[in-house]
């Protein structure tokens, strides 16, 4: 997790991604990266809430020892257990179909692996968070299903693209594009998001109802992430309430901030990073944000979550993958 250094106005965040997590399988192993080809059971579905690795799981020729574990992994010693998985704070079950353009992202370095979020923004490209893309080399992304790690499709991608100017510190410009290896078939459970019209560029969405989506934890103390998709109400806030957490050397008029609708502890978390928040407007949604950090005091303090405000980087997106912009 990176937070603000010693020279900003705020030392008030982190990123939303999961970081020191092993996330091929959806497992972690205590606290720190392990990368492994898991060994899949043979059934093609797997019920998330009914499965836990009590004690040890093979991976390749590595047997390891963990006390948590998500779906899709063979275990010696599996039995039945009732196990809670981590969600977007305080979130609701998705239904399939019910965000077709959430994508997951494994992203890869060497032997350290990132969970992030995404959105299918046309047939080959992704977009996301710049720290989601920036220092690797490959991505697994998953398409089409409420389940992590039961995608209907999946593509390998290495091709990226990330703003020339992000700023790993104080998190401005967090952007980042994904070129697929080829166009992704569209369905009722994988089609794209809309982005909204250059006309607005300049409006604030302020005391808006912004739907947020993603994989990421549960909740501060949990240490993994969810097994199933999640997703949350949040109100739009204004950059200067923003400001006064974090400084406005992190809060820019690219920057957008939410907080809970119901509740100050709904919210995101670890590994809902580059994730879509999403307006419905006359029945179309349209994603206005992606989920950059929170509150280096957790997830679930009430402190405001950020997000880059898509409308600022409508023609920077529009140049790279050739999208078509509305006016």
């Amino acid at each position: 997790m990176r937070t603000t250094d010693e020279h900003l106005e705020r030392q008030n965040f982190k990123f939303a991604g999961t970081t020191l997590a092993e996330v091929w399988g959806g497992l972690i192993i205590d606290g720190y990266p392990t990368v492994a080809e898991f060994i899949e059971p043979e059934a093609s579905e797997v019920d998330p809430e009914s499965l836990e690795c009590r004690d040890q799981c093979w991976f390749s020729n590595h047997v390891r020892t963990s006390q948590y574990m998500l779906q899709i992994v063979k275990c010696d010693n599996s039995i039945p257990h009732s196990l809670a998985f981590g969600k977007v704070i305080n979130g609701k079950t998705a239904e399939t179909g019910q965000f077709p353009w959430q994508v997951s992202i494994r992203a890869a370095l060497d032997r350290s692996v990132t969970v992030c979020g995404g959105s299918l923004i046309a047939p080959q490209w992704i977009l996301t968070a710049a720290h989601c893309a920036k220092d690797y080399t490959g991505f697994q992304i998953g398409f089409g299903s409420n389940l992590l790690n039961v995608p209907r499709l999946t593509m390998s991608a290495v091709s990226k693209i990330v703003h020339p100017e992000f700023d790993p510190v104080r998190l401005n410009n967090d952007v980042a594009v994904i070129k697929l290896p080829s166009p992704v078939p569209f369905s009722w459970e994988i089609s794209p998001i809309q982005l909204p019209p250059l006309s607005y560029a300049s409006k604030t969405f302020q005391n808006a109802a912004g739907v947020v989506s993603g994989f990421g934890r549960t909740s501060d103390a949990s240490q993994s992430i969810s097994a199933l998709l999640k997703y949350e109400t949040l109100r739009i806030i204004s950059n200067a309430e923003c400001s006064t957490v974090y400084g406005t050397s992190v809060i820019r008029n690219s920057t957008m901030c939410a907080v809970g609708w119901e509740r100050t502890n709904q919210n995101v978390c670890q590994g809902d990073s580059g994730g879509p928040l999403v307006i419905e407007e006359n029945g179309t949604y349209l994603q206005i944000g992606v989920v950059s950090f929170v509150s280096n005091r957790g997830c679930s303090t009430g402190d405001p979550s950020g997000y880059i405000r898509t409308a600022s980087y409508l023609e920077w997106i529009a140049l790279q993958t050739g999208v078509m912009l509305r006016t």
